[in-house]
């Protein structure tokens, strides 16, 4: 059955994914230690398969905050492996140093001969689970250099520094606007941030960081993570 469900997941590897369909996958036994990793989580955390097997998952996440997440992950895993549920989702902020995004994140019990050996983390970084995700539904009013940005503001700011490609259709489904009503609350956003261009360029995932992460400084190699919510 492992071998059968890796897989599985290598095979989701191969394929072509656009950004609607981009999802990490990290395998733990029932003690936390890391088993697997997808490639698309090598290459997006920019970390090395062989030199996180057998650690656990919070040697190179760091998460705010620390001590609620720990009781989160100790109550979710003993959920998992008494049999009290076959599948918990959360929704979470994901960052590195290069990347930002607002994610669901499925936890799923790896069965093998009818019992649980471990778990499977399957993080969904594509733009369709925003739609139902509660941290990005939720979305504060924020204060940037002198300017608000409205809850709208907000959700067109993520999804921009999460998918920088991101077409203006695509905004309009996910939030359920009319294309001319895109282009407005686009423009007026793009007009907000007129003063905080870098190298001609508007970083709106260092803007989404400074939000989420307040006073974190990103490090090569290291996932961070907060705003962790139950479905």
């Amino acid at each position: 059955m492992i071998l059968q469900i890796l897989a599985l997941i290598l095979r989701k590897e191969n394929e072509l994914l656009d950004f609607s369909e981009q999802k990490l996958y990290t395998i733990v036994d029932n003690d936390g230690n890391i088993m697997f990793i997808n490639e698309l989580y090598q290459s997006v955390c920019k970390i090395n398969r062989e030199e996180v097997l057998g650690k656990k998952v919070v040697d190179f996440i760091t998460v705010t905050p620390k001590i609620s997440f720990m009781n989160q992950v100790i109550k979710d895993r003993y959920n998992i492996l008494i049999g009290s549920t076959n599948k918990i989702t959360r929704h979470a902020v994901f960052s590195t140093k290069h990347i930002f995004g607002i994610v669901t994140n499925n936890k799923i019990p790896l069965i093998n001969s009818g019992e649980v050996v471990g778990i499977i983390n399957e993080t969904d970084l594509g733009i369709n689970q925003l739609v139902n995700n509660r941290i990005f539904l939720t979305l504060p009013t924020m204060e940037y250099h002198g300017e608000t940005l409205s809850p709208t503001d907000m959700k067109m700011l993520c999804m921009f520094a999460q998918f920088p490609s991101i077409k203006p259709i695509d905004i309009s489904n996910i939030l359920g606007l009319k294309l001319n009503t895109v282009y407005m609350y686009r423009h007026g956003l793009i007009n907000k941030l007129r003063n905080t261009l870098i190298n001609n360029k508007r970083d709106f995932a260092r803007i989404a960081q400074e939000h989420f992460f307040k006073g974190v400084t990103f490090e090569e190699g290291q996932v961070y993570c907060t705003g962790m919510r139950k479905k």
